[in-house]
């Protein structure tokens, strides 16, 4: 970790605990005024927090960069240029006094170096959530395939007379049938103009954004469910009912923690969608003390009682009768995502050259999703009040 990264993960660290400071003690309601300036310094915090994590992985690219050789780029086109937009679509690094990239319509028009504004405006929205701490499964082909299941819990050894018979005692087996759904990210056009002026590498470009939108929609899929994609939400077993309706206490996280069999708590997350997880940063214990706990080596902003938070931006708010505002469990053993093969990233060169002397660029993929819940609920949801 550089000196430049550590100082910012210490300058994190205090903005956090200085956010923490203005929440009143016991059950002093938090002021308008002091809510916009937690609310703020909270928000700065996350996002210190994707910069740091974006210049980490830039760091993690150019050791690897340099343990493979120089970027391969097109000859005669400037590879600072080229180097600075991968950066960009990869990790959102900021491109300074770069040649534009023109886009027009489905004719498409050529691509010119001139000035440009100082940076590439992309907007940003965090996807993936709950698909970055389930189980993967990677699979060959899309065919059915069988899971099975064994319930072993409630059958226990006995103690029996010395000489006498032993009795059968079966365990219950039951399986379930994956199947997958498949994704499109729709296509985009390049000329073949852009593709030979560009000063850039437009194909990387668009791959990177391609593969964006497929993991956009598999997040949104994750929890909404479809035909072949067990929602993560209907799937978990409910808790009973939170004390309010639009609001948690502490007894409420602290009883969704308690439904959880101790054999699942190692790895046990909190899973929730950014609106939930700021009006929890208001919130104290029974003693007073803030539910968020933040550290200068934190990844995570942060954890309740040590159990750390992961953000899923598809994810319902807390409101009357909502189920799985806020969900807790061992994610790893409470649900599978299954993927065949990788991504297709496809370079259609036939269809639209002769109407708009263009390529076509798409992207592929097919998931499946199901609980693992073999009888022991792994996962729970938190039930807001009706």
């Amino acid at each position: 970790m550089t000196e430049q990264i550590k100082a910012m993960r210490e300058a994190r660290a205090k903005l956090v605990a200085d956010a923490q400071a203005l929440i009143p003690k016991g059950t002093t309601p938090m002021t308008a005024e002091v809510r916009t300036k937690f609310n703020r310094m909270m928000t700065d915090a996350e996002e210190s927090l994707r910069t740091i994590q974006g210049m980490e992985s830039i760091e993690r690219e150019t050791r690897a960069a340099n343990a493979r050789g120089a970027f391969n780029s097109k000859p005669g086109v400037n590879t600072e240029n080229r180097e600075a937009l991968r950066n960009w679509a990869r990790y959102g690094t900021p491109m300074e006094n770069r040649a534009a990239i023109s886009t027009g319509s489905t004719s498409g028009v050529a691509v010119i170096n001139q000035d440009m504004f100082p940076e590439v405006v992309q907007a940003q929205k965090s996807y993936a959530g709950v698909a970055n701490i389930v189980r993967q499964w990677h699979t060959d082909t899309g065919m059915p395939a069988k899971t099975p299941f064994v319930n072993d819990t409630g059958n226990v050894a006995a103690d029996i007379t010395d000489g006498s018979a032993s009795s059968e005692l079966e365990p219950p087996i039951t399986s379930t049938i994956s199947n997958v759904d498949e994704f499109d990210s729709g296509y985009s056009l390049v000329t073949v103009a852009e593709l030979e002026d560009a000063d850039y590498d437009i194909e990387a470009l668009l791959r990177d954004l391609l593969l964006r939108r497929i993991y956009r929609g598999l997040a949104a899929k994750l929890v909404a469910g479809s035909t072949n994609i067990t929602s993560v939400i209907t799937s978990a077993t409910n808790a009973p009912a939170s004390s309010a309706a639009t609001t948690v206490v502490w007894s409420d996280l602290t009883n969704l923690i308690e439904q959880l069999d101790p054999s699942y708590l190692p790895g046990a997350k909190f899973v929730m969608n950014q609106s939930t997880k700021m009006a929890l940063a208001a919130m104290t214990d029974s003693l007073g003390r803030p539910l968020f706990t933040a550290s200068a080596g934190s990844e995570q902003f942060d954890s309740i009682l040590g159990y750390p938070i992961q953000l899923s931006v598809a994810h319902p708010n807390m409101g009357s009768g909502v189920v799985g505002s806020i969900q807790f469990g061992n994610w790893e053993s409470g649900y599978c995502l299954r993927s065949v093969s990788d991504i297709h990233l496809f370079r259609l060169t036939e269809r639209f050259l002769p109407d708009y002397g263009s390529y076509a660029f798409l992207a592929k993929a097919r998931y499946g999703g199901f609980a693992l819940s073999a009888g022991v609920p792994p996962v729970y949801n938190l039930v807001n009040h009706a």
